[in-house]
């Protein structure tokens, strides 16, 4: 018979970290979930931990002073070997748990997490290298892309979530702030919106008048059509494909139409077109690295709670656009600036059916979209002539600004240009 002596581990910290379960709520709320018994070294540790972890799954709370009571439940379960093993281990920490009491248990937290993370690292690494000894290459870098994906602990959201959940009781006293409306009756902030139509119509007239109308030093009151400006509100454009000298002269145009512009809420523009001569590539909101410096942007700079992609096509070069799943990650990025408070338009092309192109999919999370039509009897040669319509409202009370009309962008007679209403939905039907 060969005898194997074990190899002495240290558990000093383990049982600081046992210790610290037994006497903190606070402590167990939070490193429970990150703890497992891979992470752990001794079986005394291990099996004092799957007691605490059941104790506090049924009290809500540390076992504190109650070790006997968690002792006695977790002897109906056990077997005797492996009651006597870890017993004394158990029992003894009641004496640490008086000297414990009164730590600063935020510090402790922070010292367990940096020991489970270390631990977290050494575990994968000896289970990675024990994988390579037996040539199991792909089960190690299998073992590695877990690891990294998991850098975000499962731990740390069991904890997110419960420190978010909130009974519909509470949550209907809750003074909540109501969406602010920036033009009435359906761009609010915080909502997903699309405006869509044939390449030619003039789209792109209408979202440039959208972002220089709410940005101007006068601007509430301001109208297209039905649409009034109920508040102003600084504006992100990201223009993904005209030219700078034909943006600068409309948005001069623009300006001889709504005035100044505000300096409390600007306009703001990011041309594809500069950046590429800047930078030698496109802006591609379809790559997680663009979508996360906008938002960074958008979060650093807090004038702006409107953001207008022109348009989709342009600013997400080789993405399918018929896939649900290639437009997931964008539509992930949106729901987050939602939660921003920003509210988005995402300009788009009519596909041959005049619906907008591409998957239905990405209409699902959208708050309202806007479609621009050319009228039977009107030609190309009229410029920017289209009727407006509403393929979606979600959450807008039925109201005239709904209703479908005519916009022609016609000459004021002074040499100006400014936004006419031609017919209303009565007429048009």
């Amino acid at each position: 018979m060969i005898l194997i002596r074990r190899k002495k581990v240290d558990t000093t910290q383990e049982r600081k970290l046992i210790t610290n379960l037994v006497t903190s709520t606070r402590f167990c709320k939070e490193i429970l979930p990150l703890t497992s018994t891979r992470l752990l070294k001794s079986e005394n540790s291990k099996i004092a931990y799957q007691w605490i972890q059941s104790y506090f799954n049924t009290y809500k709370e540390a076992p504190k002073s109650n070790l006997e009571k968690l002792f006695d439940e977790a002897m109906i379960t056990e077997s005797d070997a492996t009651v006597e093993l870890v017993s004394d281990f158990l029992l003894d920490l009641s004496e640490e748990y008086e000297e414990n009491e009164e730590s600063n248990i935020k510090f402790e937290i922070d010292q367990a997490k940096s020991y489970l993370k270390r631990r977290n690292i050494e575990v994968t690494n000896e289970e990675v290298k024990v994988l390579l000894e037996r040539d199991k290459i792909d089960k190690a870098e299998e073992v590695l892309k877990k690891f990294s994906r998991h850098k975000e602990t499962f731990g740390d959201i069991v904890m997110n979530i419960t420190n978010s959940v909130v009974h519909g009781a509470e949550f209907v006293k809750e003074h909540i702030v109501p969406p602010t409306m920036i033009i009435a009756p359906w761009l609010t902030d915080g909502t997903i919106n699309m405006l869509y139509a044939p390449r030619g119509i003039g789209k792109t007239w209408l979202s440039l008048s959208l972002a220089v109308m709410v940005t101007r030093k006068h601007g509430v009151g301001k109208r297209i059509g039905p649409w009034e400006v109920m508040n102003t509100s600084g504006c992100l454009y990201i223009d993904g494909e005209m030219g700078e000298f034909e943006m600068q002269d409309r948005l001069k145009t623009l300006e001889k139409m709504y005035g100044e512009e505000s300096e409390e809420h600007p306009l703001t523009l990011l041309a594809a077109s500069r950046y590429a001569k800047e930078y030698g590539e496109q802006i591609n909101i379809s790559t997680e690295e663009y979508r996360n410096a906008i938002y960074q942007y958008l979060f650093d700079n807090d004038k702006y709670y409107l953001l207008i992609l022109d348009n989709l096509a342009s600013l997400t070069p080789g993405l399918n656009e018929n896939s649900k799943e290639d437009w997931d990650p964008i539509n992930q990025w949106l729901i987050s600036l939602r939660h921003l408070g920003v509210s988005v338009i995402i300009v788009h092309h009519a596909g041959k059916g005049n619906q907008q192109r591409g998957t239905s999919g990405r209409e699902d999370a959208l708050d309202s979209i806007i479609k621009l039509k050319r009228p039977p009897i009107c030609g190309t040669e009229q410029g920017a002539r289209f009727t407006v319509m509403f393929d979606k409202a979600r959450n807008i009370a039925p109201c005239a600004g709904l209703r479908s009309f005519d916009l022609h962008l016609l000459e004021d007679g002074s040499g100006s240009l400014e936004w006419t209403r031609v017919r209303d939905e009565e007429e048009l039907e």
